[in-house]
C-alpha cells in the first residue's frame, strides 16, 4: 500500500503499521533508487518488497541470535574475572563500601554497567555520534604505551570521562545521560587486559550502523533483562521460573520502531516542525518570524 501527501511517500508492506517513508523533495539518489526498487512495475509485479522484507526479517532474527550469544559469552566472562579479581577485596569494601560486604549481587550489576557502556560506545562509534573505531582506538592506545603501564580497563575509563564530560581535544560531546558518570566502585574494579581485548573486540566487529537495527538491541535488551534475573537466582541459589520474571511480570517489552516513531512524530515531533515554522531562512540564518525587541 502506498500513500502520499505530496510531500512525503509513505510505502507499507503487508503491515498497516511499519512503513518505509520517503520525503519527495529531500530525496536523494540513493533514496531514490530504494524508492524505485520497491514501487516499480518489474518489482511489485515480482513481489519483490515481500520477498525483501522477508529476508529482512529472516536476517534480523540469525544477527540478532549471533550477537546476543557473542555479548551474553562476553559478559559470563568478564562477570566471572571481575569476580575472581574483586569478591573479598576488603581493601576495596572498606575504601568505597564503607565496609559492606562486596558480594557477587553488586559485581554483577557493575558488570551489567559496563557491558551496557561498551555497547554505547559500539553503537555511537558506528552511528557518527562518537568517534569512528574508538574500541580500536582504545586498544592501540594500550598497546603502543612507552612511557606508562596503565591496564587496558585504565584506558577505557579515561575514554569514559570523555564521553561524561566531553573532551574537545578527542572530538567528543559531552553525553550526560549518567551512564558514565563517575561510580567509585566500578572505577576501582580490577579486570585482566585480556578479557576487554578480544571479547570486546569481537562485538566491535559488528556493523552497528547497517546490521545492528535499533530493533535488534531492543529484542537483545529484553533478553538481558531475563537472564539477568537467571544468574542472580543462580548466585542466591533459588528456583527461576522465566513465566514470573519482572519483564512478564512488569509489562517491560520493547517498543516497536513505529510506535516510536508515531509517539515522536505527534509529540515532539509536532512541537518541532511548529517551531521550525516559526522561523524564517534569511542569508543562511535563521531569524525568527515575530522577532521580539
Amino acid at each position: 500500500m502506498i500513500i502520499s501527501n505530496f510531500d512525503e511517500l509513505r510505502f507499507y508492506v503487508d503491515k498497516k503499521t511499519a512503513y518505509e517513508k520517503f520525503n519527495l523533495f529531500t530525496l536523494n539518489y540513493e533514496e531514490f533508487k530504494k524508492l524505485h526498487l520497491l514501487i516499480s512495475y518489474e518489482s511489485i509485479k515480482d513481489d519483490i518488497p515481500l520477498k525483501l522484507k522477508e529476508k529482512t526479517n529472516s536476517f534480523e532474527q540469525d544477527i540478532s541470535k549471533k550477537l546476543y550469544k557473542d555479548f551474553s559469552n562476553f559478559r559470563t566472562l568478564l562477570f566471572e574475572n571481575i569476580v575472581k579479581n574483586n569478591l573479598g577485596n576488603e581493601a576495596l569494601a572498606s575504601s568505597v563500601l564503607n565496609g559492606e560486604a562486596l558480594n557477587q549481587q553488586t559485581l554483577l550489576r557493575l558488570t551489567q554497567k559496563l557491558c551496557d557502556r561498551i555497547i554505547f560506545i559500539l553503537f555511537a562509534e558506528d552511528r557518527d555520534l562518537l568517534r569512528s573505531n574508538m574500541i580500536k582506538e582504545i586498544r592501540e592506545e594500550f598497546i603502543n604505551q612507552k612511557f606508562t603501564n596503565y591496564s587496558l580497563y585504565d584506558i577505557y575509563k579515561f575514554y569514559f570521562e570523555a564521553i561524561s564530560n566531553g573532551n574537545e581535544k578527542l572530538d567528543i560531546s559531552k553525553y550526560n545521560g549518567g551512564l558514565f558518570a563517575v561510580d567509585e566502585l566500578l572505577d576501582s574494579l580490577i579486570i585482566d587486559d585480556f578479557i576487554l581485548d578480544e571479547n570486546v573486540q569481537i562485538l566491535s566487529n559488528y556493523d552497528f550502523a547497517s546490521e545492528i537495527s535499533v530493533n535488534i538491541l531492543g529484542h537483545i535488551f529484553e533478553q538481558s533483562l531475563t537472564d539477568l534475573e537467571e544468574l542472580q537466582a543462580n548466585i542466591d541459589n533459588v528456583n527461576f521460573d522465566k513465566t514470573k520474571s519482572k519483564r512478564k511480570k512488569d509489562g517491560v517489552f520493547y517498543t516497536p520502531e513505529y510506535i516510536t516513531r508515531y509517539i515522536v512524530e505527534n509529540t515532539l515531533g509536532k512541537m518541532c516542525s511548529e517551531k521550525r515554522e516559526e522561523l524564517l531562512i534569511g542569508n543562511g540564518i535563521l531569524i525568527p518570524s515575530n522577532p521580539k525587541n
